[in-house]
């Protein structure tokens, strides 16, 4: 079943948000802590994810890490995309607290590579959604 797209979930999913930022904050600001984010919905593109394991490989073994072989698939447990997640998405995307907020350029990102129909969507090349800040 979908999660209600209203002021509730709204409301809470900036207040995680700003939690998140703050901590981000805290810990990259950190004297001898060094920090490195890498987003959930970078990890959920393969090519993307093969970039991040030879990034850290090579980091770890002084190497220049061309080509992996990885012999194992995620398990998808549900579809990526928000809009199969939250009802009356359309709705809840271009709402006001919504529209500058990361959950929603996270969703953009997500809908851009997992969502379809780029063209019909209107998805441009960049990843942004040209319908997603007009009400």
């Amino acid at each position: 079943p979908k999660i209600p797209g209203d002021n509730e979930l709204i409301d809470r999913m900036l207040q995680l948000e700003n939690i998140s930022a703050e901590w981000q904050t805290k810990i990259h600001f950190m004297p001898l802590v060094p920090d490195y984010y890498l987003s959930y919905e970078s990890l959920l593109i393969e090519e993307e994810r093969l970039g991040y394991i030879r990034q850290v490989i090579g980091f770890l073994t002084n190497k220049n890490v061309q080509h992996i072989q990885t012999n194992a698939n995620l398990q998808q447990l549900h579809k990526p995309v928000c809009s199969d997640r939250i009802e009356n998405y359309d709705e809840f995307r271009i709402h006001k607290k919504v529209r500058g907020s990361r959950s929603a350029a996270a969703c953009d990102m997500i809908q851009y590579h997992f969502g379809g129909n780029r063209k019909k969507d209107g998805y441009d090349a960049g990843g942004t959604n040209s319908k997603a800040g007009v009400q």
